[in-house]
């Protein structure tokens, strides 16, 4: 591209139909052409523009692919995040679920057991309330006291009696402590025997109808339990169903969060790959980019040089042509006015001719020498100065011509010298 448009800017056709027939290709001879050449092919990127070109095809095949698999691989692991958030949320709400079943059936087994007391209770304070006979076994019982009581009496007067040493209660070979601690351990045994009888007339010393009330009060608590019992197990089914609903969800849903996780980990492996790839190839590409950036800048470098020479050259063709244009016109006056001089001459050798014929010592009077003053003088004054003025112009050539026009002002002195002498010289 940028290598033709140089070609086109030195090729010796352009040069010589800039130059025209000035002889202005001169500057830009064979040899400045050949080097102009040989610095434009220089210039040019040391690459082939085939194989930098199918490099560059397979390197932006290798971005696209790397651009779908990331833009898969985004989607994929948007999905298998989202499909993880809802195995998550399915985990939290049956492990929700079965913390509830959990707390219903340490809650059943709290109520289930007070019922149970509740009812046993109930069902001791009837026993108690019907029982056969409590007159009767609180008078045995009261018996039973009086007759503890009234043994322990004894046994404190006879241990009295023993420690003051009277006789009859002492056995034959038995010493007084002995005696005493045998004493002491029955009226013992009959302190712990009053102790249950008492014990035995407080249980008996009861009301039927208070025990019933009792009784009942606690069957109705009894039956309010079995009531929430109820609701519980009804509420504790819903959740076992809810639990099962979602422990089938959670389970679906982790096995789709790890088909996800497993997809987008196999597009990551592979996007790894494809970037490892796409990176081999562009660093493998980074010598022919920086080649043929290189490459671009010399020769953008030498297309401003030569746009400075075609400058420089077009004004130097510039001047030159202006010169020649003026030389041209130069010439022309210089030819007009050396005419009209090689006329007025002729003429001038007519009037000399005729003045030949004439008597010697007679001065013509039809061409009197004011006249031919004035005739030849302003003319070679007037060529005089019209060629003076070229010969200011810069002319890159000299030629017999030129040496012509330099000689002009020779000519304005001879006819200077002729109006001094006031008619034609001999010597003309």
């Amino acid at each position: 591209m940028l290598g033709s448009g140089y070609s086109d800017l030195a090729t010796p056709a352009s040069t010589k139909e800039l130059c025209g027939d000035q002889g202005c290709g001169k500057q830009f001879g064979a040899t400045a052409y050949t080097k102009q050449l040989s610095d434009l092919q220089s210039a040019r990127p040391n690459v082939d523009p085939h194989v930098f070109k199918e490099k560059l095809l397979t390197a932006e095949r290798l971005y696209s692919e790397v651009k779908s698999q990331r833009d898969a691989f985004a989607a994929a692991d948007a999905e298998a995040k989202e499909k993880t958030s809802r195995s998550q949320a399915s985990t939290a709400k049956m492990k929700t679920l079965t913390d509830a079943l959990r707390r219903y059936d340490q809650e059943l087994q709290e109520l289930r057991s007070e019922r149970k007391d509740k009812e046993t209770k109930a069902a001791m304070l009837r026993s108690q309330a019907n029982t056969p006979g409590l007159a009767d076994r609180k008078r045995q019982v009261q018996e039973d006291i009086d007759r503890n009581l009234e043994e322990a009496r004894e046994l404190q007067v006879i241990g009295r009696r023993v420690q003051q040493g009277e006789d009859g209660y002492i056995s034959e070979g038995q010493s007084r402590e002995s005696k005493i601690s045998e004493l002491t351990n029955k009226l013992n045994e009959l302190k712990r025997h009053h102790q249950t009888l008492l014990q035995k007339q407080k249980e008996l010393d009861i009301d039927p109808v208070d025990l019933g009330n009792r009784a009942e009060k606690l069957e109705t608590e009894a039956r309010d339990l079995d009531a929430r019992v109820i609701t519980l197990e009804d509420k504790q089914r819903q959740a076992e169903r809810e639990r099962i609903e979602a422990s089938g969800d959670a389970t679906r849903e982790a096995e789709d969060a790890r088909i996800a996780r497993d997809h987008s980990s196999n597009l990551s492996s592979r996007l790894a790959s494809v970037e490892r790839d796409a990176k081999a190839q562009l660093s493998a590409l980074q010598p022919m980019i920086q080649e043929q950036h290189a490459g671009w800048q010399r020769l953008l470098e030498k297309q401003r040089n030569l746009d400075e020479d075609q400058h420089n050259l077009a004004m130097k063709l510039l001047e030159a042509k202006t010169s020649a244009d003026s030389e041209a016109r130069a010439r022309e006056h210089v030819a007009g006015v050396v005419q009209a001089l090689i006329q007025s001459l002729l003429g001038f050798s007519t009037f000399l001719d005729s003045c030949g014929e004439a008597v010697p010592t007679a001065v013509p009077t039809a061409v009197p020498a004011p006249a031919v003053e004035e005739v030849a003088a302003p003319v070679v004054a007037a060529s005089v100065q019209e060629a003076a003025a070229p010969s200011t112009v810069a002319a890159p050539f000299q030629d017999d011509f030129d040496e012509f026009l330099n000689d002009l002002p020779s000519l304005g002195a001879v006819g200077g010298a002729a109006e001094g002498e006031g008619g034609a010289p001999d010597s003309l």
